[in-house]
């Protein structure tokens, strides 16, 4: 794992190959300003996976979060989403997503043009 600490916030990347991934690609400007406002509200923050051809993710819009660093993931991803809304129109998605799709529970980051930050 790739640790830096920044003005007190813990950043973590899993590896070099999802560093790669960060680096050769231009993410979504809104994931990047909630990326930022996790990393700042939790002061940990460690990315999983940034980039796979699947979807949402090859668009460059969602990362994957290491859930562990957190005390209470589900109340984290609560807080997450209460502060982001990942599309007005379309309320049944969230910005944070706490899952398991196989290889452990996680938190899935993701966006669209549409999505907003709640005052």
């Amino acid at each position: 794992m790739l640790s830096f600490v920044m003005g007190g916030e813990m950043l973590a990347i899993k590896n070099l190959c999802v560093l790669r991934e960060l680096m050769d690609r231009a993410y979504h400007p809104k994931l990047s300003e909630l990326a930022c406002w996790v990393a700042v509200r939790y002061s940990r923050f460690t990315i999983t996976e940034a980039w796979r051809d699947d979807g949402i993710h090859s668009l460059c819009r969602a990362i994957d979060l290491r859930s562990k660093n957190y005390e209470d993931p589900e109340a984290g991803c609560e807080d997450i989403n209460a502060h982001w809304v990942y599309d007005p129109q379309r309320p049944e998605y969230k910005c944070c997503v706490y899952h398991n799709v196989g290889k452990g529970w996680h938190f899935h980051l993701q966006v669209n043009d549409r999505t907003e930050r709640r005052q």
